[in-house]
């Protein structure tokens, strides 16, 4: 994911109603068919009457409520763990490349900097796939 694409997504989350989201209980045929806000009252979407799904159909739409309602906080906390993250990469490699300048045993260092590098490289391929698979 790109600091552009983490920016909209923190922006996305900033203008939707706040969390954390719940899962509505329907008239008792099954366990919920909406997602409602429970900091606001509210209901942020709702499936559709809990009367037409059939008992066969409604694990599936459960789960995707779920989903929804729980993305409300997830979201938010995989942008901060992706930029603590990130920081932290980077002070490690800033505090390597100070070593290295500075003399210490450099093939250490430089191997401890290229297997920093090489994570980073990875962390970027598979946000870069999470992203792709969307």
């Amino acid at each position: 994911m790109t600091p552009e694409e983490r920016k909209e997504a923190r922006e996305r989350c900033e203008k939707a109603t706040p969390g954390p989201w719940g899962t509505c209980t329907g008239s008792g045929r099954i366990e919920c068919t909406a997602v409602h806000s429970d900091a606001q009252e509210g209901i942020i979407c709702d499936l559709l009457p809990d009367y037409e799904l059939s008992r066969d159909s409604h694990k599936p739409i459960l789960d995707n409520l779920k989903f929804i309602a729980h993305a409300r906080t997830d979201l938010p906390a995989a942008l901060k763990q992706i930029e603590d993250d990130e920081a932290r990469m980077r002070q490690a490699m800033g505090s390597l490349d100070v070593a290295l300048n500075h003399g210490g045993p450099t093939h250490l260092l430089h191997a401890a900097l290229d297997t920093l590098r090489a994570r980073l490289g990875e962390a970027e391929g598979q946000a870069k796939g999470w992203v792709a698979k969307g």
